[in-house]
């Protein structure tokens, strides 16, 4: 659920970081139910809802990820970026 929250509010918020984290949240935890479902029955064709449900999962957060909005000039908590030049 953290990793929800920090998509959503570090990266945007926008309705994409905000669907990225819920939808990356969501099939993460089919993929841990798929998983104790195939615990329990032992059906081998059980495997493809659990690889296909973490596999899928990185797509919706690869979507946040590409639509995160970038801090405003200033706003960097003064940490170095790439155009801060190096006084060597």
């Amino acid at each position: 659920i953290c990793t929800l929250f920090r998509v959503w509010f570090n990266l945007g918020p926008n309705n994409y970081t905000k669907w990225g984290g819920i939808l990356f949240f969501t099939l993460a935890i089919c993929g841990v139910i798929a998983l104790q479902v195939y615990r329990t029955t032992q059906l081998e064709w059980v495997h493809a809802f659990i690889g296909g449900s973490f596999v899928s999962s990185v797509i919706p957060l690869s979507i946040g990820f590409l639509n995160a909005e970038m801090l405003p000039d200033g706003a960097g908590g003064g940490f170095a970026s790439e155009s801060t030049p190096l006084n060597v």
